[in-house]
């Protein structure tokens, strides 16, 4: 599917294309696999050496990133419009054309290993890893395991470009665009980029399972995990308050929010500075949202949704046109910001209290 948001600008294209993972039939060595790609489709292609690639790089895009998550592989840019067509043809050169020489390959590989390591020691990620609940792993299961990875060598290489061959011919696609109106030219590149007829058809959503809720208490984490295929304007508004409550608190422990396909987790967890203050821990998750709470974090939503409007930050844009329409939130699929902003807008505090109860009544701190 295509989500184009209109600008007031005349002069920048922001995009991104990503393609979705979940229906391939991978398994965890493959995801390594394709973060391995990812990092490989920057170096060179056939038509372009690795300094004219990053030449290319350097002086065409303002911005160009891709990033490999459970669900998705996303390739996002920001360029002038000037540009856009020398870009769009740059683009589709790295996604189909990429190579790599036997150095290129061993630096991407050992870029990866300090990558996994580096992920392994976050804070957030060594949390959610002490809760026990192993259904989803940042490091293994997404940017690969550190035994797999150093097991590959160059002559392997073909088993890489098998997985990212079978991602490009088989995983549906969305792309999420930020921009003026596009000219008739302009379609034409992109449909040149983006096959529509391949991967037209929108990503279905998962059938809704029951949602259960449980919190989890260790000695360093405390984390209220929610297991729901789909997320909803109410468990943003739940992400708000909890951030404010941080705020508010202002403990030396630290918050953070983060969600797999099938589990939201709002965690609590001592940082390096203090251990993790339970009563104060458990007031921050369990305690009932005042209507002051709700109609702060209401204003704070519906004033980002004024600023999305406006189109100031391009990435920002794309970030949320990801977050509405591509992130399971059934209620905003096909809609504009600002029919997302009513929809905040309307929501009324009982209609909050309702759904609060629903998920919290029969947890236990």
């Amino acid at each position: 599917m295509i989500f184009h948001h209109t600008t007031p600008w005349k002069n920048t294209f922001a995009f991104c294309i990503l393609f979705y993972l979940r229906d391939l039939g991978l398994n965890k060595s493959h995801h390594g696999l394709l973060h391995f790609a990812e990092h490989l489709i920057f170096l060179e292609t056939k038509n372009l050496s690795q300094n004219k690639l990053r030449k290319k790089h350097a002086l065409l895009f303002d911005t160009l990133t891709a990033y490999t998550s459970l669900d998705f592989l996303d390739i996002t840019i920001v360029c002038s419009r000037s540009d856009f067509t020398e870009v769009c043809h740059i683009l589709k050169e790295m996604l189909y054309s990429w190579k790599c020489n036997k150095k290129q390959f061993l630096e991407s590989q050992q870029d990866i290993i300090n990558e996994i390591k580096n992920s392994l020691d976050q804070p957030i990620n060594k949390a959610i890893k002490a809760l026990n609940k192993q259904e989803f792993d940042s490091s293994t299961d997404v940017i690969g395991n550190v035994q797999i990875i150093k097991s590959l060598n160059f002559s392997g290489l073909d088993k890489i470009k098998t997985v990212w061959k079978q991602m490009l011919d088989t995983a549906p696609q969305s792309l999420l665009i930020a921009g003026p109106k596009l000219t008739a030219a302009e379609i034409k590149i992109i449909d040149k980029l983006f096959d529509r007829k391949k991967h037209s058809k929108p990503v279905k959503l998962r059938s809704p399972i029951p949602i259960s809720t449980q919190f989890i208490s260790r000695p360093t984490v405390e984390s209220i995990v929610i297991d729901t295929v789909n997320s909803s304007p109410f468990f943003i508004l739940l992400q708000r308050i909890y951030y404010i409550r941080h705020l508010n608190l202002n403990p030396d422990w630290e918050f953070s929010f983060t969600r797999d396909t099938n589990h939201l987790f709002y965690a609590v967890y001592k940082n390096s500075k203090s251990n993790l203050d339970k009563k104060q821990s458990k007031k921050l998750l369990f305690d009932k949202p005042t209507k002051k709470e709700f109609t702060f974090v209401q204003d704070i939503v519906t004033k980002q949704i004024d600023s999305l409007t406006d189109g100031i930050n391009p990435q920002e844009i794309l970030g949320w046109l990801d977050i509405f329409h591509i992130r399971n939130i059934p209620e905003f699929q096909g809609k504009t910001f600002s029919q997302i902003r009513k929809i905040y807008s309307t929501f009324s505090y009982n209609q909050f209290l309702l759904q609060w109860e629903k998920i919290f009544k029969n947890l236990k701190a």
